[in-house]
């Protein structure tokens, strides 16, 4: 996140209650979102914090063990156990294309494993996780509001998808099949509309 991103987002969560949605752990988006003033952070698509955690460390353990079988001795792949979700990342690896059918293989074999496609990624989490659009939703109808969601990733279409009056949504980059009400072209312009939020 660049300085001036990180800026606009610390004014804005003076004036506004600001969450995060994010495919990261909570764990690890802490450090990334120090400076921003935004407190409430959802991670692992939606399903942290859960109430069925417990059972989600149990699944995402019995699925890691399971994959590392499955795709073993592959250079550059990596298995990422998230608690509450499975990532598994195969940026560094050569022959994507047939590493990420590979990896879609040995996935639908798991049992109660939903499976969600990345950047270079797939991520498990459990059918019954809640997803983004779930998690929102939940906090629209606690603090009595309405709001924008802006974001790029697959499971951002859960939020794209509601149809929801409270909900304007903003998907960055433009995707014929995306159900966002609205795009932007690029990462860069997210700042334009941080800033004009913040003049309303």
């Amino acid at each position: 996140m660049s300085s001036r991103t990180r800026g606009l987002l610390r004014r804005l969560a003076t004036k506004h209650s600001c969450l995060v949605l994010s495919g990261r752990s909570r764990a690890d988006l802490r450090p990334k979102m120090e400076g921003t003033g935004i407190r409430e952070l959802v991670g692992n698509h939606g399903a942290e914090p859960w109430e069925g955690g417990a059972k989600a460390r149990r699944q995402t353990s019995q699925w890691a063990r399971a994959l590392c079988r499955e795709l073993t001795g592959i250079p550059g792949l990596r298995i990422e156990n998230k608690i509450f979700s499975l990532t598994v990342h195969y940026r560094q690896c050569k022959a994507k294309r047939e590493i990420h059918d590979r990896i879609l293989r040995a996935a639908r074999d798991l049992p109660h494993a939903r499976i969600v496609g990345g950047k270079q990624a797939i991520s498990l989490v459990s059918w019954d996780a809640p997803n983004k659009g779930y998690a929102l939703t939940a906090r629209l109808d606690r603090l009595g509001c309405r709001a924008v969601f802006v974001g790029d990733d697959a499971t951002d279409e859960d939020v794209f998808a509601l149809r929801d009056d409270r909900i304007l949504t903003v998907r960055v980059g433009r995707r014929k099949a995306s159900q966002a009400q609205y795009f932007l072209k690029t990462q860069q312009e997210i700042d334009d509309l941080l800033r004009f939020i913040d003049r309303l």
